[in-house]
């Protein structure tokens, strides 16, 4: 794959031309081959079918435990605001944002 630059082109703008084309999914034309060969329509499904579903199921896992992390975290910083827009109490502020 070439990758050089817009301006080099005659394009005027410092952007990146591949001469690799994606498609309108964004995927390689190899991983598209792969996945309608074998009726994958997912990311876990490709996972799966390539590594197992033990890879599949920790992926699932992890993805959930980061989602519960990144909830929590958007939880505590609206409850940080609240407590400096309204000078409550920090217990007040996250009952009031998880509701």
């Amino acid at each position: 794959m070439v990758i050089q630059m817009a301006s080099q082109h005659g394009g005027g703008s410092d952007q990146l031309v591949s001469d690799h084309y994606y498609g309108p999914s964004g995927l390689d034309p190899a991983f598209w081959g792969i996945a309608s060969a074998h009726g994958l329509y997912t990311a876990g499904d490709y996972l799966e079918y390539r590594y197992g579903s033990s890879v599949r199921a920790t992926i699932a896992v992890l993805l959930w435990v980061l989602t519960l992390i990144i909830l929590a975290a958007q939880l505590i910083a609206m409850s940080q605001i609240l407590e400096w827009v309204l000078g409550a109490p920090r217990w007040e502020e996250l009952l009031l944002v998880a509701l």
